[in-house]
């Protein structure tokens, strides 16, 4: 019997040693891969080393790493937290999965997760960094909800598939010059096609419709990306970038080529000596109106960090372009700069993810003060960035352009949209009221009256139970001021990590408000509420303001609901919570059955938990029948309801 046990001990001793080779071998081919720039194959190793039995905590954060290097973040998001799952430290972490998330429009787990990289974070770039997306996110919605003057459309089928359609620019005769996957040989680095640049002339029939056609053979290659195109104002000259295959041989990169009409033909394309450094990575060149600036962006060494802009001056005497200088800080931040856009009348656009926005790439403008000379940039906002990549953007005219977004009902991966900006007429002035909620979250004193007010609270407003109205953080002073209608009932929730969430309701109708004249024609009305939030704390007992009950019965009121979920949703988020849950009866009635009707009364809210996914092992129901009532010798019936209460208390929090 020993003997067969030794047996089967080596046997699998034999097998776990040859799980570990594969992992290993797997896990080496895909760091290969890796350093090839073949990102999507890297992949498939390291998910083999993972099935062999590799390491967790490493294989996951790569795949995370290579699925957002190749711009797939709701992907990337998935293997980021099954990294931390598995215990994983890496600095960066926090960080990136943070951008993720912001680019999938979870806007609150974003935060929470760049507010613990300013506090814990080792890349004092990427602190500073997470301090600014934090500051920015406080106020997200205040973008996100002011007027929005961009009608935006997709190209539609004409142009869009279900690949890359990106960078687009206008020619002299109103075409769009673009770049578009070719979908004929497979781009190692991410498994998709390789693109090409392609003209769209439109044919007048809608405004969408038109035909393509490619550049040609002399400046589209087989098995290598041409993309970005930029024509010179006499539209015989045209700028782009070309790539390698893929793989990083010789270390080549993405480099800046240029080529002209002769005879009516392109020729073949040179690489821009004076610009282009193979070691680095260009890209989205584009040009001044009259031609003599070329901007572009690189990862070239000697930058503020990640992908900056850069320009180049041509010179006459010297008949080609200049050594590039850095645009500075006053563009350039630790994080990405690219697809850089000069209007006309020289306004300068480009895409960023190192400037707060709304998603990861998103569009910005530059201003010069004429007096000051002080730069500032501002956020297109809504409908031209939103929690997806926009990029690309270019104008036909002062009002109209196109620009790039990969955004959710699109036809596939990044499309190229058209937008036009349009100022609604001036209302005519009636005299009116406006009316504002004043919300404050505030933490009270268990002792007294005092109170502190809680910052960067997530506040809530509902109305028909399930339409969100307004979301936002409260400021330094915690409050949040939310527009509100006269004529409806708002469900508010505030939310705060190392809190007990709670709710409060509000109608204007019946309630005191301070008037405040904004001018003569509009008079503003400011209600004020106040959300009291508990810290959470281990023996703590935290009453659920509106869980009662009917007399002599158990089971769960309608108007409990609410309460509950919030409990429910308090449950969910934190695993390691356990609580003991306690329900109370009133005096009427003998002290036995009281007892058994408050224990019924505890497991039918357990029960009414649990149906939501909560595990009944985190919540211990106890009936404390009359022994514990918050209002002696109570005589009305208001009064007997304020016993019949149900309360809870963290008694354990598992970490």
């Amino acid at each position: 019997m020993n003997k067969l046990i030794s047996i089967s001990l080596l046997f699998f001793l034999i097998q776990l040693l040859s799980c570990t080779n594969s992992a290993t071998k797997a896990f080496k081919k895909g760091q290969k891969k890796f350093v090839q720039g073949e990102f999507n194959a890297s992949n498939e190793f390291y998910k083999l080393s993972l099935e062999k039995g590799g390491n967790k905590s490493k294989l996951n954060y790569l795949i995370a790493e290579n699925l957002r290097l190749t711009n797939r973040n709701t992907d990337a998001v998935t293997y980021y937290k099954k990294a931390l799952d598995a215990g994983n430290k890496e600095d960066k972490l926090t960080y990136n999965l943070a951008k993720c998330l912001k680019s999938k429009g979870d806007y609150i787990n974003s935060k929470n997760l760049f507010d613990s990289y300013a506090l814990n974070g080792a890349n004092q770039s990427l602190v500073e960094l997470s301090k600014k997306e934090s500051k920015f996110l406080d106020t997200i919605y205040t973008l996100m909800q002011k007027d929005v003057y961009y009608k935006v459309k997709n190209m539609g089928n004409d142009i869009n598939t279900d690949g890359p359609e990106y960078a687009p620019q206008v020619t002299k005769d109103g075409d769009l010059i673009y770049t578009a996957s070719n979908n004929q040989f497979e781009y190692t680095a991410i498994g998709s096609g390789f693109t090409d640049i392609y003209q769209f002339k439109f044919d007048g029939i809608t405004e969408e419709s038109g035909i393509k056609k490619s550049f040609g053979e002399k400046i589209n290659q087989n098995k290598t990306h041409e993309a970005c195109p930029a024509i010179l104002p006499d539209g015989n000259s045209i700028i782009f970038v070309r790539s390698n295959d893929g793989k990083r041989k010789n270390g080549v990169e993405t480099e800046i080529y240029s080529t002209e009409m002769r005879d009516g033909e392109w020729q073949a394309p040179k690489v821009i000596s004076t610009i282009s450094d193979s070691r680095y990575w260009e890209t989205s060149p584009t040009l001044s109106p009259d031609g003599k600036i070329l901007y572009f962006a690189s990862n070239r060494k000697g930058g503020f960090g990640g992908v900056d802009l850069y320009k180049s001056n041509w010179s006459d005497s010297l008949g080609t372009w200049e050594k590039p200088k850095n645009m500075g800080k006053e563009v350039n931040t630790p994080g990405n700069e690219m697809f850089p856009y000069v209007r006309n009348d020289g306004r300068f656009f480009f895409a960023s993810d190192g400037l707060p926005g709304l998603g990861g790439l998103d569009i910005f403008a530059l201003f010069k003060d004429t007096v000051t000379k002080e730069t500032n940039i501002i956020n297109l906002g809504m409908n031209i960035n939103g929690p997806s990549d926009d990029f690309g953007i270019c104008y036909k005219d002062r009002k109209n352009g196109y620009f790039t977004s990969n955004r959710e009902n699109g036809k596939g991966d990044d499309d190229i949209y058209s937008f036009e900006y349009e100022v609604p007429p001036p209302k005519p002035v009636i005299i009116t009221y406006k009316d504002y909620l004043i919300v404050n979250v505030i933490q009270k004193s268990p002792l007294d009256s005092n109170f502190q007010v809680l910052d960067s609270a997530f506040v809530t407003a509902k109305y028909d139970s399930l339409k969100t109205l307004k979301t936002g953080f409260t400021g330094i002073d915690g409050k949040l001021i939310l527009a509100v209608d006269s004529t409806i009932l708002y469900s508010l929730l505030a939310e705060k990590k190392g809190y007990f969430s709670n709710t409060g309701s509000f109608k204007t109708l019946g309630s005191a408000f301070k008037r405040d004249s904004v001018s003569k024609d509009l008079i503003n009305r400011y209600y004020e509420i106040k959300i009291n939030l508990q810290k959470i704390t281990i023996g703590q007992e935290i009453v659920l303001e509106h869980i009662y009950y009917d007399y002599n019965k158990a089971d769960i009121r309608h108007d409990a609901e609410p309460d509950l979920q919030l409990l429910i949703d308090f449950m969910l988020k934190n695993k390691g919570v356990v609580v003991e849950l306690g329900s109370h009866t009133d005096s009427r009635g003998n002290d036995l059955y009281n007892l058994k009707l408050s224990q019924n009364r505890a497991k039918s809210a357990v029960a009414y938990i649990v149906k939501s996914g909560v595990d009944s092992k985190r919540i211990k129901p106890v009936g404390y029948g009359e022994t514990k009532h918050r209002i002696k010798d109570a005589q009305t019936e208001e009064e007997h309801q304020i016993n019949r209460r149900t309360e809870f208390k963290i008694i354990d929090v598992i970490e």
